[in-house]
């Protein structure tokens, strides 16, 4: 699969740059929407993980004393 074919497509790998020159604006426009939607996420998924699991090792420390 080339850039020519599927530009789109590579705008979603490591290579993007290569997608770059043959994708439409809205296409580049869409795929960084996408992709900053999905960092979002990921980002409070993890803080959510990290909350809960703080709150779980001072509840536990507060128990020992």
């Amino acid at each position: 699969m080339s850039p020519y074919d599927a530009p789109a497509m590579w705008l979603f790998s490591a290579f993007s740059w290569a997608g770059v020159e043959h994708a439409a604006v809205i296409t580049i426009g869409f795929a960084l929407i996408a992709q900053s939607l999905a960092l979002t996420l990921f980002n409070l998924q993890l803080t959510r993980r990290l909350r809960k699991t703080g709150e779980s090792a001072t509840k536990a420390l507060m128990s020992k004393n």
